[in-house]
């Protein structure tokens, strides 16, 4: 008994020592890793292999979580990356996925609720220090030159202290320049923007009433479809706007999953509860889409592919997703028979 003793000390000792001088090594071999991938050019690969990419960047709502940014999507093809809503937290997730900021030329934002705008400051700011030598547009329906001029007023000193610093880029390309269209008329869907490289962009309505206008977005390039609802409750104008899509973004919130939360919510102690929240979380059932509703309007719209974002209530991450993935999707391939995805930050789909 006392040798084994023995031998396992030894077996203890000799391995401290070796984790002791090895130590050096993996720091070493660590920071190497994190050199390669700060310093190296990201993206290049999917800009020019000649598919078309959609990532589901931040994929969350108001609802706050540590993992999970707010409403942005990414889209890129043929040497053109476009974000779809720029939702706080969003691109510094796109910086960690290694997506091509620097390339970012279009900034489409569906309406104006702050989860939707708030990272606008940080995307025109992240793609010009990463060298972004082209002009940054973000398009809107008026009052977006409003919101975009807030945010370069915001970056204005930063862009100074940076470029004495930098002196690689021109500070002209650190603000974001607006560009207005007009807000489509009733069930319309006028073509808001060509790049030279052929993407083109549409812009439609969508019912979030209080929230005036509210539009999603019809993308096309390279021979796909990518159609984007932005906010919205349940809105027949989507079979039309989505008719035959690749791909259909529409948000998600599930009405039983919440009524359920709310139940627990009004069960806790008056004393811990917070009433504003609940009042909150009743009031926006009326103006977002139960996950059932969105996989009609993607079967009678013909959609390939439907995706879930903008996920209320969260399903949040690793173990929590495993478990309540299935049951937020509940009755959706029921009416739906193309594929489904509930989307996740990162989430990568190639045509």
């Amino acid at each position: 008994m006392n040798k084994k003793i023995t031998y396992f000390a030894i077996v203890i000792f000799v391995t401290l020592i070796v984790l002791l001088l090895s130590k050096t090594f993996v720091v070493n071999l660590i920071l190497k890793h994190k050199a390669e991938n700060k310093f190296s050019i990201h993206g290049l690969e999917m800009l020019h292999d000649g598919k078309v990419h959609v990532i589901t960047i931040g994929t969350g709502s108001p609802e706050p979580d540590l993992k999970i940014a707010q409403s942005c999507t990414g889209i890129i093809c043929n040497g053109e990356f476009i974000i779809l809503d720029a939702g706080s937290g969003s691109a510094r997730k796109a910086e960690a996925l290694g997506l091509p900021v620097k390339n970012l030329t279009g900034i489409f934002i569906s309406h104006f609720h702050s989860d939707h705008i708030l990272d606008i400051a940080a995307w025109i700011n992240i793609s010009w220090v990463a060298g972004r030598h082209d002009s940054l547009f973000v398009f809107g329906f008026p009052g977006i030159d409003d919101i975009v001029n807030g945010f370069n007023q915001t970056l204005k000193l930063d862009a100074q202290y940076r470029f004495e610093n930098m002196k690689s880029t021109a500070t002209g390309f650190a603000y974001g320049i607006p560009r207005i269209y007009p807000t489509p008329v009733g069930n319309s869907m006028p073509l808001i923007y060509t790049s030279p490289k052929g993407l083109k962009v549409f812009a439609f309505n969508v019912s979030h009433e209080p929230v005036l206008p509210a539009v999603g977005y019809r993308v096309e390039i390279g021979g796909k479809v990518i159609v984007y609802s932005g906010d919205t409750k349940k809105d027949d104008r989507m079979i039309v706007h989505a008719n035959n899509a690749d791909i259909l973004i529409h948000e998600s919130y599930n009405q039983n999953y919440m009524l359920q939360a709310l139940q627990y919510g009004e069960s806790l102690d008056p004393q811990k509860q917070d009433i504003y929240l609940l009042e909150q979380a009743k009031n926006t059932s009326r103006y977002h889409c139960d996950p059932k509703e969105a996989a009609a309007i993607a079967e009678s719209a013909g959609v390939k592919h439907l995706v879930y974002t903008h996920i209320i209530p969260s399903v949040g991450t690793d173990m929590k997703r495993f478990f309540l993935k299935n049951y937020y999707l509940k009755g959706v391939k029921h009416i739906y028979h193309g594929q489904v995805d509930l989307a996740e930050d990162g989430m990568q789909i190639s045509l």
